[in-house]
């Protein structure tokens, strides 16, 4: 499906679920969340990275305004809710100051598949302990899908946005798990020398074996 959408650029991505705090202070992404309230209708968050627009985005909702400010500004609350592919875009929106789009619903595949795999279940927690967490890093693990978890494994801005790209639930847990296959080791390995050099010129406690 195919519709107008404002658009608001930013560094980051956004994904679908998620909540995201938002202080609005240039005037035009002010009156965009203005309109935005009194339409009460979405509008999209695509990643500007290295002077570029990013294809896909995410279709925002706004939830509330928290607080304005005498000179216009605003605090707001929103949350991800889908995936939208932005076909055309307008530098400015007729008679506003905004950007806009027509953008196109990108349906999810496997959405049905909320339950995380075994088996990255199992890396989560190996991450876990190797960064010596001790808390639970997700309460309940029954319903989380693989956008839940993707701001909790390293990943880089571009590796969140190629997430972003795909529709296939089970495709986004592969590609979580292979990175977390690749990068583990490494992580182990440096907190081993962040230790080794937080022990240089210390006073060493160790226990020397007992040899038979």
């Amino acid at each position: 499906m195919q519709k107008f959408m404002p658009i608001f650029p930013l560094g980051i991505v956004v994904f679908p679920g998620e909540n995201l705090n938002l202080h609005i202070f240039e005037p035009r992404y002010i009156e965009l969340i203005n309109d935005i309230q009194q339409s009460k209708k979405t509008f999209a968050i695509p990643l500007y990275l290295k002077n570029n627009l990013a294809e896909y985005a995410t279709e925002i909702e706004l939830l509330s305004i928290e607080k304005k400010y005498e000179d216009g500004k605003l605090d707001i609350k929103t949350k991800g809710l889908g995936i939208v592919r932005i076909l055309h875009f307008l530098e400015k929106v007729e008679n506003k100051q905004y950007h806009g789009g027509i953008v196109q619903t990108i349906e999810p595949i496997n959405q049905e598949v909320n339950r995380i795999n075994t088996l990255l279940v199992e890396l989560l927690e190996k991450l876990k302990n190797t960064l010596g967490i001790e808390k639970p890093i997700f309460k309940n693990l029954e319903n989380l899908c693989s956008f839940d978890i993707a701001h909790y494994v390293g990943f880089s801005v571009e590796d969140k946005y190629h997430l972003l790209t795909i529709a296939d639930e089970k495709a986004r847990q592969n590609m979580i798990y292979q990175h977390l296959q690749k990068t583990l080791p490494n992580i182990k390995e440096n907190i081993e020398l962040i230790n080794r050099i937080k022990m240089n010129g210390h006073f060493r406690n160790e226990i020397p074996p007992t040899i038979i």
